[in-house]
């Protein structure tokens, strides 16, 4: 009777302790029909793209990737696909080493390198250089390289353009804009670094897969001013207390040509 008892208190006991959570089953699909239906609705190039090849690719990527780390390389070759050259997966570089150490390769290896058709793709240095044009008027060369990224690279970049141009200008008649080897990067410290020749109101904004326009932010008194929009400030500013470039138009030494 005793034995019956405890066997009985013991199956309630077992009754009562709740069972271990499970982890949760990883669904990759799930996680590329969120990334497909986002590359639909905003990547520009969309009416353009084989959507139903793509996707079928890019889900059986998916059914083999085991988390998160692993649907990189299936998000590459989504962005891959979209065909515009301009699309690429940005992560922390311990992610990248860490897909490098799995797989013994780079999540994008597979991307389409296209070749570099300059031969300044190196150049990462400001450079400034006075060019004389007869005995009393001369014009200002300047090298605007590539930047990415923000922060104090991009302020220490966009206030070395502008600086360039404050002292350049007592004796400037005219500039030269040297844009060999730059493909692009962060806009903003190249735009408000060259604000001086570009004047207030210079717009930028986005245009979209149907081909509407937006403007979110121009140039001001040598900053960014975000005019509308979700995006943060760029980082990039001019200083407070530098002299305003003088036009080439009231330069009494400039030529009238």
């Amino acid at each position: 009777m005793i034995r019956k008892a405890a066997l009985a208190a013991m199956a309630m006991l077992a009754l009562t302790v709740p069972a271990a959570a499970q982890a949760p089953v990883f669904d990759g699909r799930a996680l590329a029909d969120q990334a497909i239906a986002t590359a639909r609705r905003e990547a520009y190039r969309s009416g353009k793209v084989d959507w139903p090849a793509l996707e079928a690719k890019v889900h059986a990527a998916a059914g083999q990737a085991r988390d998160e780390l692993d649907m990189l390389a299936v998000y590459a070759q989504l962005l891959e696909g979209l065909g515009d050259g301009h699309s690429f997966v940005q992560v922390p570089d311990d992610r990248r080493k860490a897909y490098l150490a799995r797989h013994g390769r780079e999540f994008d290896a597979t991307a389409a390198h296209y070749p570099q058709t300059s031969a300044f793709i190196m150049r990462r240095d400001q450079a400034f250089q006075r060019l004389k044009l007869g005995p009393r008027a001369e014009a200002t060369i300047l090298v605007a390289p590539k930047v990415f990224g923000g922060g104090a690279g991009a302020k220490a970049y966009a206030n070395g353009l502008y600086r360039a141009l404050a002292d350049a200008a007592p004796t400037s008649c005219g500039y030269v804009l040297d844009l060999r080897g730059n493909v692009g990067g962060n806009l903003w410290p190249m735009l408000t670094g060259l604000s001086p020749l570009l004047g207030d109101g210079f717009a930028s904004g986005e245009e979209d897969a149907s081909g509407a326009r937006s403007v979110y932010a121009n140039l001001k008194s040598g900053a960014a001013v975000i005019a509308a929009g979700p995006r943060p400030a760029p980082s990039a500013r001019r200083p407070m207390g530098w002299p305003a470039p003088t036009p080439a138009s009231s330069n009494p030494m400039a030529p009238t040509w």
